[in-house]
């Protein structure tokens, strides 16, 4: 009867038993950082405590016309004990919430005051004083601070963004006479074509924060994407924001788009927004008398409008003798 021969595994040699102990050191090394980086973040992010003492602070003095700003806003703050605080007051977070970080004066526009969570330990925070005056300042412990804001008059006259339900939306061309109107729902400018056609205000990545602001995406085929308010407000200027969204950075598609501002049909600011830009643009148009009560449109174009998603906010700013106060957002 023969023997079959037995497959063993070979003896590991001194290279195998090398690999080993490294990747038993690598291991452990990966284990220890990883013990480190947690202690490092349980000693610099806020606990649920502090950060329920911060929303009892806000819940003694909470009004309407009030904002929230936490920060740094990418922090997990627990936004759903300042929500129940809101709620508790019969006000809407999701409203008076302020994403942008750090906020500007744009930002908190339209609000009497404004509350700031500041959690230090994560980094600098604005103080407040850019807004107004501080009315109030609480060390609530963890390295948690609240303090509130009040802020100065809006010079506001319409916030545009505030009234998209009122603009008229179309794509003009590519032929001349050539108008396709889209259609308002109540929350958007629904047009034909994908969704992304549609004009509407949303949470936006812009300017590398997050922002409320009007999504818009030039049409395709050469066309233009016209957002128009046919009797706006009269006042001193019109102000506004405009730029490119995450995602329209992010693909290296598409061609760089036209931003035109008429008044009245005339063209009285025009800019180039590169694929590239992330940056928060500002513009100023000043409106003489002659341009009181004049139509005023805001367009897009682009020769290939793949991935060149953006995003713009507008107001008619400065009061003019008279003139009612404007509504609140």
């Amino acid at each position: 009867m023969s023997i079959r021969p037995q497959t063993t595994d070979p003896v590991a040699g001194p290279r195998a038993a090398m690999a080993a102990a490294v990747l038993a050191l690598a291991l452990g090394l990966a284990a220890a950082y990883s013990s480190w980086a947690a202690a490092e973040r349980a000693d610099a992010v806020p606990d649920g405590d502090a950060l329920g003492r911060a929303a009892a602070a806000i819940a003694e003095d909470l009004q309407s016309g009030d904002g929230l700003a936490l920060l740094p806003a990418w922090a997990a703050a627990e936004r759903w004990r300042f929500d129940a605080v809101f709620r508790a007051r019969d006000l809407d977070l999701a409203t008076a919430w302020v994403p942008a970080d750090p906020p500007t004066a744009w930002d908190v526009d339209g609000l009497q005051r404004l509350w700031l969570v500041r959690m230090s330990r994560l980094g600098p925070a604005v103080r407040g004083e850019e807004f107004g005056r501080i009315v109030r300042e609480r060390d609530v412990g963890d390295g948690v601070e609240v303090a509130l804001v009040e802020l100065a008059p809006s010079e506001t006259v319409q916030d545009l963004r505030a009234t998209l339900g009122e603009a008229e939306v179309a794509r003009l061309g590519p032929r001349a006479g050539v108008r396709a109107a889209c259609r308002w729902n109540g929350q958007r400018h629904v047009c034909d074509g994908a969704w992304w056609t549609d004009v509407f205000v949303a949470l936006n990545e812009v300017g590398s924060t997050r922002r409320r602001c009007i999504f818009a995406q030039p049409h395709p085929g050469g066309a233009t994407l016209q957002v128009r308010w046919p009797a706006p407000a009269a006042a001193r200027s019109l102000q506004g924001r405009f730029g490119n969204r995450l995602w329209a950075v992010r693909y290296d598609k598409g061609s760089d788009v036209a931003v035109r501002v008429r008044i009245g049909g005339e063209v009285r600011h025009e800019s180039i927004l590169s694929r590239g830009d992330f940056t928060w643009h500002a513009f100023e148009v000043p409106l003489a008398t002659a341009d009181h009560g004049q139509p005023i449109a805001i367009e897009f174009s682009a020769a290939d409008t793949a991935w060149r998603q953006l995003c713009f906010d507008a107001r008619l700013v400065g009061r003019l003798p008279g003139a009612a106060p404007a509504a609140a957002p």
